[in-house]
């Protein structure tokens, strides 16, 4: 899912670009040794010959592979930023991160009778904060009346909670979940 402060890596992502970057770090110590004249099984040097490359073509494009390698190992263990809203209270400054809004607002929709799923994503705004949230809801249910108890509750519990005001609540039902029919033998 895309949040407002570009890609969330899911864990999954997270592997792949992990192992994506162990690759090319491994590529590129390989390009850079064979420019040096290893000549292992996976050695590159007949490849620089028939090129007519030399020791620093091979090296640079070595410590490039490697570069690239390195970044891409180490963005899955970068914490996302999560600036969060910031409040000036009696006591001093106070941060809520955007996660915590966003899990709050998510146990109160869940608790809304006919939804079945939520997914929720929260940014600041002029406001205090903007909440988008993704909904599968039962079938049977007035959808409007869901979007209004839930924008309702929302706006509500944020403020009451987090001591925030709501600016926006944009709903989007994702999907209308698939009924329990009962077996007739």
């Amino acid at each position: 899912m895309v949040g407002p402060h570009g890609i969330q890596l899911t864990p999954l992502d997270r592997v792949i670009v992990g192992a994506a970057g162990l690759f090319l770090a491994l590529l590129g110590l390989d390009v850079a040794a064979s420019g040096l004249g290893w000549q292992g099984p996976a050695s590159f040097s007949a490849l620089w010959e028939a090129w007519g490359l030399g020791l620093w073509e091979a090296l640079a494009l070595g410590a490039l592979l490697l570069a690239a390698g390195v970044y891409l190992l180490l963005l899955p263990l970068r914490r996302e930023d999560d600036e969060g809203i910031r409040q000036e209270t009696e006591m001093g400054h106070v941060r809520i991160s955007l996660r915590a809004i966003e899990n709050l607002v998510r146990r109160v929709a869940s608790e809304v009778r006919g939804i079945k799923d939520v997914e929720v994503e929260a940014h600041p705004s002029p406001e205090g904060v903007a909440v988008h949230l993704y909904l599968v809801v039962h079938p049977d249910t007035s959808i409007p009346e869901i979007c209004d108890d839930v924008g309702r509750r929302v706006r509500s519990q944020v403020r009451e909670t987090v001591g925030v005001d709501v600016g926006d609540v944009s709903l989007s039902i994702r999907n209308i979940a698939a009924g329990n029919r009962t077996r007739v033998e």
